[in-house]
Parts: structure tokens; sequence; C-alpha cells
């Protein structure tokens, strides 16, 4: 009967105000609707991201190390129980500046699969453009809220943003960009703090693994068997991984263990090699200061031995100058005084030449007489033979002719001693002179002679003083160097 009777009165209500029961209905059909939503909307969205997580393989647990990763590290990864894949890789943070703005940037590796298609875990979407093929190409994120100014062509340049630059990090410094891409591991804005710039990363890029030059890797992501198929948010995912989790952190402290040995082995190993290497190297400077200490005291000695050998040459070349000087000097007063006697023995030569011819001439002169006063004489005489022969002659003119012929018998003999006195007058005149002569070429031949040495000496000195001084001065500059040398 009572809920009869409230249903009568519920009744006469909705007929009474129908428009306040529909506003009440409509509240409440809305709230009832909205929560229906707000409540199915989270497993949608979870759902969504982990199928977006299984398409691109996002990784289930990233490995890190501060020492980095060794292929022997990964291989014991990959053997712990759980665990389906691993993916060694590398990453680093750098800064650039766009429009004067400093950004900074986590680089990323792309293993090998990344150029070829292949399956890897973290795979990026790519957005546009292309992923990286070639050396010094890199793809950036595909960031929708902030335009920082940089586009598929655009060569970015990157630093360490510390003091040491990345010339030991990055196999270049200026990369291209090939394309833009989105990645599972940053689906929030909210970015991981960085030391380097403002403190926090702006944005990632991608490249090759081939671009990074470190000894070690520097980070692990596993993918854990079956989780695949769970929800990413559920408490059956949650279990797995950590599962797998407690495995890889106990490997940690084995691993730890095992690396801290390896790498006291390896400092001890190259601790040893440098002490070889200290010793060869004490060994060799050892030898390196012997033989440097020789070589100092036979330069030392050469320096001294050349310093020697230039002074005495310097005093032979002055006494070479002073006795060149001497000789010139002499040589200068004979051909002055030879010049003087020759002139002298010129003169009189030359005057006794003078007197001679004219001497000569004169004897000429009287012998021509003489001669045709002999051809006269001689043909008188042969005409008085001829008239003595003639037998008429009377004794009278037999003894006329006779006197004359005695008489021209003497004066013919006569004539011929005065040529014979007269030849040899002129020969004893003659004779002297052509002696002087003789002196005097000689005299002259010596005084030529002389002339020849004095400018002999004085070439001789004048190219001792020409060429010595340079040697001289090639010589100290060689002792200079050498000094500076020792």
């Amino acid at each position: 009967m009572l809920r009869r009777a409230l249903l009568r009165d519920s009744l006469r209500e909705i007929r009474r105000s129908p428009a306040r029961f529909l506003s009440i209905f409509a509240i409440v059909a809305i709230g009832a609707a909205l929560f229906s939503g707000i409540k199915g909307t989270a497993p949608d969205m979870k759902y969504t991201a982990d199928q977006y997580y299984d398409q691109y393989r996002m990784m289930d647990i990233r490995v890190l190390s501060t020492l980095g990763l060794v292929p022997d590290d990964i291989a014991a990864i990959r053997s712990v129980a759980g665990v389906e894949s691993v993916q060694p890789g590398y990453f680093v943070d750098v800064t650039t500046t766009v429009n004067s703005t400093e950004y900074v940037f986590r680089v990323h590796s792309l293993p090998e699969a990344a150029s070829t298609d292949g399956q890897y875990l973290d795979m990026p979407k790519l957005v546009s453009g292309r992923m990286p093929a070639n050396a010094g190409e890199c793809v950036i994120e595909a960031n929708r809220n902030i335009s920082f100014g940089l586009g598929i062509g655009d060569t970015m340049a990157v630093s360490s943003g510390k003091a040491e630059d990345l010339s030991k990090t990055l196999a270049t410094s200026r990369y291209t960009i090939v394309g833009t891409v989105v990645s599972p591991y940053y689906l929030t804005f909210q970015r991981e703090p960085s030391d380097i710039g403002s403190g926090r990363v702006n944005l990632f890029m991608m490249v090759g693994e081939r671009e990074f030059l470190y000894p070690v890797y520097t980070e692990a992501l596993v993918s854990v068997a079956g989780a695949r198929a769970l929800n990413s948010y559920s408490t059956e995912y949650s279990d797995l991984v950590e599962s797998v989790v407690s495995r890889l952190e106990n490997l940690g402290t084995e691993r730890a263990s095992l690396r801290l040995a390896s790498i006291k082995a390896d400092a001890t190993a190259r601790l040893d090699q440098g002490k070889a290497e200290l010793a060869t190297s004490e060994a060799d400077y050892n030898k390196q200061i012997a033989d440097g200490q020789a070589q100092l005291s036979d330069a030392s000695n050469k320096l001294a031995a050349g310093r020697a050998t230039l002074d005495s040459q310097k005093q032979n070349y002055a006494q070479a100058i002073a006795g060149y000087d001497t000789a010139i000097a002499q040589l200068s007063t004979a051909v002055s005084q030879g010049e003087s006697q020759y002139a002298q023995a010129k003169s009189a030569y030359d005057s006794a030449a003078s007197q001679l011819a004219t001497v000569s001439g004169q004897l000429d002169s009287a012998i021509a007489q003489m001669t045709q006063v002999r051809d006269a004489t001689s043909k008188q005489i042969d005409s008085l033979q001829q008239q003595l022969d003639d037998p008429t002659l009377t004794d009278e003119q037999r003894a006329q002719l006779q006197q004359q012929l005695d008489t021209e018998t003497r004066l013919l003999d006569l004539t011929n001693q005065a040529m014979a006195a007269a030849g040899s007058a002129d020969s004893a005149i003659k004779t002297p002179l052509a002696t002087a002569q003789s002196q005097l070429q000689r005299a002259a031949s010596q005084l030529s002679a002389a002339r020849t040495q004095l400018n002999q000496t004085r070439a001789a000195r004048n190219e001792l003083a020409a060429t010595a001084p340079p040697k001289f001065a090639a010589a100290e500059q060689a002792l200079a160097d050498g000094q500076a040398q020792y």
C-alpha cells in the first residue's frame, strides 16, 4: 500500500510540474553519462598507449651503468631468465644555438637495423623526411608546440657544452637534418635533467650508432619475454617486469665486482706496461743523455777546434796581407828604381847611338873616298906597269915611270892601311854599342817582369782581401750556429 501511495504521489507531482521533472532527469542523465565516460576513458587511453608501445617496440627496462657496458655485460643481460632481447646503445647531451638561443639536445644512437627498416627497440615514428643513411646525418624531434627554427636540410653545429670538445664522443660536430620523428620514449612534455646548458633536455635527436666514438655502451634497452602480450598498465605486467628487474639488479651486483676486477686487471696490465715502457724510456733516456753528453763534448771540442782554426786563419790572413803589402812596397820601389835606371841607360844609349851614327857616317864617307882613291891608284899602277913594259922607253922615261909607280904603290899601301884602320875603328865603336843595346834590352825585360810580378802581387792581395773576410764571416756564423745548437 505504501509503495502504491508513493507512486501515485510521484505521478501527481510529475503531472503538476513536468518541467522540473525533465530538468532533474536531464541532470541525472548527464551526470550518469559523464561518470560512465570518465570511467571508460582511462582504460581506453591505457589500451591505446599500450598498443602504441607494442607497435614501436618500446623497451621494458633501461639498464645504465656509471662505467658503461661492455659486450660481456650485454651477453650476461641477454642470458638472464625472462629477457627476450637486449639492444645496446649510446646517448649523450649536446648543445646547439639557433637564432641566438641555446638548446640542449639528447643524442640517441640508432642501431644498424634503423637504416634497413628492421625491427628494434624504441623505434621512432618517421613524421617527415627519411631516416639517417650516411655519416653526418640525423633526425630530430618533431615538436608540435614550439617552433625551434630547424627543418629538413638544415645543418646544425653541436658542442659538448663543456670545456672539452666532442672529438672523443662524436665523429663530427655538424649534422644535416634529414627527417623529423616522434618516439615512444618521449611521450610527455617533461624532459630529463642535463648537466649542460639550461639544466634540462629540450629536444632529442638520433644518429647512426657509428657516429659515436665511446669505447663502451652507455645504455642497454631490454624487452621482457611475454610482456608485450600484457597491458603495460596492468599489475601482471608490473610483476613480470619487476621479477626481471630483480634478476638484473642481482646481475648488476655480480657484474660490478667482475667489472671492477676486470678494470683492476686492465689497470694493472696497463700499469705493468707503463712500468715496462717507463723502464725502457728511462734506459733510452739515459742512453740519450749519454749520447747527448758525448755529442755535446764532441761539439764543444769541434767548436774549440773551429775557433782555434779560425783564429789561426785570421792570423795567417793578417800576416799574408802584411807580406803582400811589404812585397808590393818593395816591388814598387824596385820598379820605380828600375824605371829610373832604365830611363838613364836608354838616354845614354840613345846619345851614344846618335854619336856612333855620326862617326860611322864620317867613317863610311872616308872609306868611300879612300876606296875611290884606292881604285884610282890601282888603275894608275896598272897603267904604269903597261907603260914600263914598252921596250921603246928610254932610261930616263923608264926611271920617271918607275918613280911614279913607286909613288902610286906607296899611296895604295897607305890607302889600304887607312881603310883597315877605319874598319877597325868602326868595329871598335859598334861593339860596345851593341853590348849596351843588349844590356838595355835585358834591363827592359827585367823591368817588364818586375811590373808583371807587382801586378800579380797586387791582384793576389786584392783577391785575398776580397774573399777572406766573407769566409771568416761565414765561419763566425757557423760557429755561432754551432754554439746555439750546443
